[in-house]
């Protein structure tokens, strides 16, 4: 089976796959995806499997966007990392999930703005708002306060399961299925 049958199979049962760098055309992708599933009138919970070391941080607002207007519930279940503006799409999801092992980076986005460009200022400024508005959701969220969740993006704060369901960011920890 290749990839793409792949893909599409899991889709048809709910499963969305959030893997490796958070691009265009991986947003692209995702939001056919749940438009697809949103034209099949689906009630049920959509799962979101991420492990991402992040990408681009506005495609990954624009999929927290997706996700946060989806019609359904979407949870996000991190099996190996969720960092930067994958940190982001989790927090989005409207139950948060990782399994034993899994880790979290959370970190303000960066950018690269061409010196001599006409837009880069305000690609900046436009950044800066961005990651404000971030941190005050977050808060919300998790129950921390800015200035604390500010600290921590600067340190690029990495955590274990164990330590982002104690802060919040996630809402349990998934044990494996017991094997007969």
């Amino acid at each position: 089976m290749n990839e793409r049958n792949m893909l599409e199979n899991l889709a048809a049962k709910g499963v969305l796959l959030l893997f490796g760098r958070i691009t265009p055309e991986k947003h692209e992708v995702l939001a056919r995806q749940l438009l697809g599933l949103e034209c099949e009138e689906r009630t049920d919970i959509v799962t979101l499997r991420i492990d991402s070391g992040g990408g681009d941080a506005f495609v990954g607002l624009r999929l927290s966007d997706a996700i946060r207007f989806a019609p359904f519930p979407v949870h996000g279940v991190v099996t190996g990392r969720a960092c930067s503006a994958a940190f982001l799409v989790l927090q989005n999801c409207d139950r948060r999930i990782a399994w034993p092992n899994a880790r979290l980076v959370f970190h303000p986005g960066t950018c690269t703005v061409q010196i001599d460009s006409e837009d880069g200022e305000s690609t900046y400024r436009r950044g800066k708002e961005l990651w404000e508005r971030s941190l005050g959701e977050l808060s919300q969220k998790s129950g921390k306060d800015i200035e604390t969740l500010r600290r921590w993006g600067r340190d690029d704060r990495e955590f274990s399961a164990d330590e982002a369901l104690k802060l919040g960011f996630i809402d349990e920890i998934l044990q494996p299925p017991k094997k007969e």
